[in-house]
C-alpha cells in the first residue's frame, strides 16, 4: 500500500492558484500548482539531462558563467553543478522566494544542498527581466528549466521567453562562442 501525500507547504500565487509541496516517505516529493503535477522527486531525467547538456562544453572551461532559469526541486541545478568546475558562477533565476526557501529546508537533502553551494546565487525575478538586464554580463550558458513552455497562443514575436524577440535578446547574453 501506498503511503499518503504529506502537505508540507502551500500557499496562493498571484496569477496561478495554490501552489503546493508534498512528502510522502523520505525523498518522494511532488510539486502541483492547482491539479497539475510540475515536479516529482521520482521523475528526474530530463531535469538531470538539460543541467548537464547545457554545461557539458564548459566542463574544462576556466571560469564558466550559468543561468539556470526556474529552481523547481534544484534537480536541473544540482546536475549543473556537478557538471561545472569548481571556479564556475551559476546564477538561478526563480519567480517565487518560497521555492528557493523549499530548496533550502524540505528539499534540500534531494540535491545535496545545491542552493547553498558556494557557486550558486539565487535571484528572486523573473528569468526574462534577469536576461534583459544581463547583456553586457554575459552567460556561457543559459538554460531555461521553466514549468511552462511555449504552446499554440504563444506570440511567436512578443512572448517574453519564447517570442523571437526574446530568442534573440537571450542569445545576446551569451558570450560569444
Amino acid at each position: 500500500m501506498a503511503l499518503p501525500w504529506k502537505t508540507l507547504d502551500r500557499f496562493i500565487t498571484e496569477d496561478e492558484g495554490i501552489l503546493e509541496l508534498r512528502q510522502r516517505g523520505a525523498r518522494d516529493f511532488i510539486i502541483s500548482l492547482g491539479n497539475q503535477v510540475l515536479m516529482n522527486s521520482k521523475a528526474q531525467r530530463s531535469e538531470i539531462a538539460l543541467g548537464k547538456l547545457g554545461c557539458c562544453s564548459l566542463k574544462s572551461h576556466p571560469g564558466p558563467r550559468v543561468l539556470v532559469g526556474g529552481l523547481g526541486m534544484g534537480i536541473t541545478l544540482r546536475a549543473v553543478l556537478d557538471t561545472l568546475p569548481t571556479t564556475a558562477e551559476v546564477v538561478v533565476a526563480e519567480l517565487n522566494p518560497k521555492i528557493a526557501e523549499w530548496c533550502l529546508g524540505p528539499l534540500a537533502d534531494l540535491t545535496n544542498g545545491a542552493v547553498s553551494d558556494p557557486r550558486v546565487t539565487v535571484e528572486i525575478t523573473d528569468v526574462s527581466d534577469l536576461i534583459h538586464h544581463s547583456l553586457s554580463a554575459g552567460f556561457d550558458s543559459i538554460i531555461l528549466d521553466l514549468y511552462r513552455g511555449p504552446h499554440p497562443q504563444t506570440d511567436r514575436y512578443k512572448d517574453p521567453i519564447y517570442g523571437s524577440r526574446a530568442i534573440e535578446r537571450t542569445r545576446s547574453a551569451l558570450k560569444s562562442g
